[in-house]
C-alpha cells in the first residue's frame, strides 16, 4: 500500500541509494508530507474548496500550502542529486587516508 501512494520516482532503487544514501531520507519526508496533506484534507473538509473557516483550518491550509512547497523542493533536490549522479557515474571517492588532516575531519 505504501508503494502504491509514492510515484515510482520517489522510491529509490537499493543501487540508488548505494550511491546516495540520502534518498531514503528524501523518500521517506516526501512521503510524510502526502500522508499530513491526506489526514488534513479528512480531517477539514473544507480544506478541498478553499473554504477555510475557523482558526485551525486556516493552519491547516498554512501547513498544506508549505507541504506543497517542501515537496517541489526535494523533487528538484532529487532530481539534481540524480544528474550529478548520472553526470559523474557516482559520488567521487575520496583519495585521503583515514587520520589524514587534509579530509576535513578534526580527527
Amino acid at each position: 500500500m505504501i508503494m502504491r501512494l509514492l510515484p515510482p520516482e520517489c522510491v529509490p532503487a537499493p543501487e540508488d541509494l548505494d550511491d546516495a544514501p540520502q534518498l531514503a531520507a528524501v523518500a521517506m519526508l516526501w512521503f510524510a508530507l502526502h500522508l499530513i496533506d491526506r489526514a488534513l484534507v479528512a480531517a477539514h473538509p473544507a480544506l478541498i474548496g478553499d473554504d477555510a473557516v475557523d482558526a485551525e483550518e486556516h493552519l491547516a491550509a498554512a501547513v498544506l500550502s508549505l507541504a506543497s512547497v517542501l515537496r517541489t523542493a526535494l523533487d528538484q533536490y532529487r532530481r539534481a542529486l540524480e544528474d550529478a549522479l548520472d553526470s559523474t557515474n557516482g559520488p567521487a571517492v575520496s583519495s585521503t587516508k583515514p587520520g589524514d588532516k587534509s579530509d576535513g575531519f578534526p580527527f
